[in-house]
């Protein structure tokens, strides 16, 4: 015959005891006006300890919370029992659904507006995540967002694979002549979006993205810095 002992001493002859999705279970024969006086005690659950012919086989701590008392055949009761979490827990719990909640809402941002909150978007993972176009990823401290379909892999990485991230625009010039956009070096391995009709710079140049066929506002991702484009996308600014 097994037994529980109760953080006070006291103790009642049990069937099983079982922790089954976060709650403890306990079978036994005792009648529910007992089982309801000890298990609504939290001081006598604070730690419940099985034994079985003597021997300690389990402890459970915590779980101090009454859930239900339930009748079977052969008049066994049994007892489900959960843990209160405490107020850090739930903060922490809150706090988590909130920063998914904002992660989730960043995704409608625009590029530049993406960029001045870059620090709530997710990580970049390798690990099989299925990324949809526009998706923003964290990489390196670097804002990416997805420009093709696919499942991540390792080599597959920002800033790696240009066919499947570009970076994010930095949003903190207006793209005229006297503010140009800076491109960064990285444009060659993480591509970089222009807009026909803006300025940019690179070298101590400022180029106009000024693409025969397109019109003004017109975005394409390219993998080249301005000087190498002239007279195809770009013209010097004079």
């Amino acid at each position: 015959m097994s037994k529980i002992i109760f953080n006070d001493a006291s103790s009642i002859p049990v069937q099983k005891v079982t922790l089954e999705g976060g709650y403890l279970k306990v079978l036994t024969l005792e009648s529910p006006e007992t089982l309801r006086q000890y298990f609504s005690d939290p001081l006598k659950t604070r730690k419940i300890t099985v034994q079985e012919r003597g021997q300690t086989i389990a402890e459970y701590e915590g779980y101090t919370q009454l859930y239900r008392i339930e009748w079977s055949p052969g008049n066994i009761y049994t007892v489900t029992m959960y843990k209160q979490e405490t107020l850090s827990e739930i903060q922490a719990k809150m706090q988590t659904a909130a920063v998914l909640v904002a992660q989730i809402q960043a995704q409608n941002l625009t590029d530049a507006q993406a960029v001045e909150v870059k620090a709530i978007y997710p990580a970049w993972s390798p690990d099989s995540v299925q990324y949809a176009v526009d998706y923003k990823v964290l990489h390196e401290d670097i804002l990416y967002k997805c420009i093709s379909t696919h499942t991540s892999q390792e080599s597959w990485a920002p800033g790696v694979a240009p066919s499947l991230w570009t970076a994010g625009e930095t949003g903190e010039h207006a793209g005229s002549q006297e503010d140009p956009i800076p491109v960064p070096e990285t444009v060659t391995t993480a591509g970089m979006e222009y807009e026909c009709g803006k300025y940019y710079s690179e070298g101590g140049t400022v180029y106009l993205m000024d693409r025969q066929g397109m019109d003004e506002g017109d975005k394409i991702t390219l993998y080249f810095p301005p000087s190498a484009l002239i007279g195809q996308y770009f013209s010097v600014s004079e």
